[in-house]
Parts: C-alpha cells; structure tokens; sequence
C-alpha cells in the first residue's frame, strides 16, 4: 500500500516494496521489521512480480554477510529477458538488489546483465564480487521513474542464468501531486 508513503529523509515510517526474489509460499517479516513479499508474477496482481524465469530451489545454508538468510536462500533464474516490474508513482528511489551464490563456488560460473531503469551493469559475477559462495552481495541504485513503473531487467546472461534474491525500491522524493495522479490511476 501507499497510503502511509514517506521519503526516507521525512520524519515517520517511510515505505518501501520489499520482494524476496524465489520465494513461492510465504511473505516474511525480517528483523527489522520489514515485510517481504513473496516472488510472484506480474500478471497475477498487475502492481509488481516477474515475467520470465523461475524460482529456484530453498537452500539452509547460512548465509555470510547478513542477520537476514531468507532474503537470501531463494531466488529468482531465468535466461536473458527476465524482469520485474514495480507500478510506483513518478519520482526518484533507492533500489537494492539482493544477491547470493548458493550453487556455484568459482567466478566465472553465472556471469549476467543487470538494468535498473537505464543503468545497465554489464557481467556481474556475484562470486567475484562477493567471495566464495553462500555471501550477501547487494549493488545500489539510484532510480528516477518517469513512466510510473521501476523495472529491474537482466538483459543478457553471459554464462549460466541470471539470477536475484531480493529487491527494494524505497522512495527517495515524489511528489504529491505525482503521489495523488498515481492514487487516483489506480483506484
């Protein structure tokens, strides 16, 4: 909901959409509070989800690098095309993707494409990013959404799939008169 949206810097809650990539059957609260929803597609509620790709298996490992494991043990693979899409009012936000390489343990193993509106980062390598396999890598964005949709795409896989475990988009600044334009479009 966007009832109670704030900017981060405003006093009070502020919101942000918060997806746990991969994750088929249940919305979780992390321990700070947050709620994640669980991966779903698109077209099932036309407000944010995938298109393309699939959810991959639960792992139990433990997850270096963070407090939140089950951001982390799930996510999202597909080929080259894979996105979500996130409806959102017209202004700017920070998005956060969430990474952990739970299967392969060199680099050079999944290489791929990533594309925040259009800021594209071209062969990530979660394991060389990140060391080894099994850690927390997340890559911040700065976003302005003008069409009222952030989308996150994975243009090219270079070697093995695309793969993500998490997003989110917290509002950075909108305005009201984008934040009731929105509203109104929607209701």
């Amino acid at each position: 909901e966007w009832a109670g949206l704030r900017p981060a810097n405003q006093s009070g809650p502020s919101e942000a959409y918060r997806l746990n990539c991969g994750a088929e059957n249940f919305d979780f609260t992390d321990g700070g509070g947050n709620w994640w929803m669980k991966d779903e597609p698109f077209t099932a509620l036309y407000r944010w989800g995938f298109t393309g790709g699939q959810a991959g298996g639960q792992s139990t490992a433990d997850i270096q690098g963070t407090t939140e494991d089950a951001i982390y043990q799930t996510h999202h693979y597909g080929p080259a095309g894979m996105a979500y899409r996130l409806e959102v009012p017209n202004g700017r936000y920070t998005v956060k993707l969430h990474f952990a390489e739970t299967y392969w343990t060199q680099p050079g193993q999944r290489v791929f494409d990533v594309q925040v509106e259009n800021q594209l980062i071209q062969n990530v390598d979660i394991v060389a990013r990140a060391p080894g396999q099994n850690r927390a890598y997340v890559m911040t964005f700065t976003a302005d959404v003008t069409d009222e949709a952030l989308d996150v795409s994975f243009p090219r896989a270079v070697v093995d799939m695309a793969m993500i475990s998490g997003i989110e988009a917290q509002v950075v600044s909108v305005s009201d008169d984008n934040f009731l334009g929105f509203v109104e479009r929607k209701l």
